[in-house]
């Protein structure tokens, strides 16, 4: 017989459509054949059948079923959102577990997470890695039970017993985790232990990694907090720096705008030929600071392009391509800076002709 085609590892809620079609197959890198065993093709077609994404049937650690109600794009979404993956080792994680190694009694213990393609180790005892492959994971298969899987011994249990791991070095054979949940109930890691004898773990040390398992979901949550606090911070800061630069500009602003229009009615008044010339003269000086001044306000009250300020302020004079031209770079001004470049464009006064042109540079 030719050797069966190859079933890669697949990410968690995929279809074995290998399985489905009735294939012969081999779990790469297990190096374990299914061949003609009618037993084993339908414990594994009804797996596969079953591993439609947040519906696969588990055992959940008590000889019981369970059916998860939640969907893989939003159990790896709340994952993504703690911001936790490929971080530094930090003690209150390391902590646990240490406790969990040491009330059950296992050389390894490990606060994981489960992503799409990998499990990740916020904390480990007894491995010496911070991730391994999803493909070979017990906590693959933990995450979609209810609260706790046990495996007494891998190699009698169907789902490990052609586990790399198992069939071959660490040769891993003992394995509980608790679930790390969300506040929505979404499992994203385990609070782990595994042994390289056969075992179980007595109530006692049962709930006691539970507790455990709800002690790191909280420093993940609290983690999180934190970080949105200080988020929150930095934002808060910004907006009442934001406030007092207003506050500022809003004083100095109606100060030299008063400034202005009295400099504009005086000049004004003096260069009249009539009253009426006056009036007009000193209505369209005013309209152009009115024009600066929205220039200046649209820009959030820091900067604001030169060019918009010059053509603003001569508008009155003719505008640009009558009697003036604007050329060079289009700085960015400061509002001190607009309102000292607005000041002297109001109060320009032409010496040439009025059909004379003008370049301001």
């Amino acid at each position: 017989m030719k050797n069966p085609p190859l079933l890669r590892g697949r990410a968690l809620g995929t279809v074995l459509h290998d399985v489905t079609q009735g294939a012969d197959f081999q779990l790469n890198p297990m190096r374990c054949y299914l061949n003609n065993s009618h037993r084993a093709m339908r414990r594994h077609m009804s797996r596969a059948s079953n591993d439609l994404t947040g519906s696969r049937l588990v055992d959940d650690g008590n000889h019981g079923r369970h059916v998860p109600t939640w969907d893989e794009a939003r159990r790896v979404a709340a994952l993504n959102s703690f911001e936790i993956l490929d971080t530094a080792r930090e003690q209150d994680f390391d902590d646990l577990a240490a406790i969990a190694s040491q009330v059950c009694g296992t050389p390894i213990a490990v606060v994981n997470l489960v992503s799409t393609t990998r499990q990740w180790f916020k904390a480990e005892v007894g491995l010496g890695v911070r991730e391994t492959p999803l493909e070979t994971s017990f906590c693959g298969h933990a995450i979609l039970a209810a609260d706790f899987m046990m495996v007494e011994d891998a190699t009698q249990d169907p789902r490990f017993d052609c586990n790399p791991l198992v069939t071959g070095e660490p040769r891993l054979r003992f394995y509980a985790g608790a679930l790390l949940k969300t506040s929505d109930g979404l499992p994203i890691g385990t609070m782990c232990v595994l042994d390289y004898q056969p075992r179980a773990l007595d109530e006692h040390q049962i709930r006691t990694l539970k507790l455990l398992a709800r002690q790191a979901m909280t420093q993940i949550e609290l983690r999180k907090s934190v970080a949105d606090h200080q988020t929150a911070l930095r934002a808060q800061e910004q907006a009442t720096e934001q406030q007092r630069l207003l506050s500022f500009e809003l004083k100095h602003r109606m100060k030299n705008t008063l400034t202005m229009v009295q400099a504009i009615a005086n000049q004004t008044l003096r260069a009249g030929a009539t009253i009426e010339d006056a009036r007009a003269a000193f209505v369209a000086r005013l309209n152009a600071l009115s024009r600066a001044q929205d220039i200046l306000t649209q820009s959030s009250w820091t900067a604001t392009p030169i060019s918009e300020v010059v053509r603003g302020a001569l508008a009155p004079h003719g505008g640009e391509g009558r009697r003036f031209t604007v050329s060079g770079p289009d700085l960015q001004l400061s509002a001190r800076c607009g309102w000292a470049c607005c000041w002297h464009c109001t109060n320009w006064r032409p010496t040439r002709p009025s059909t004379a042109r003008s370049q301001i540079q």
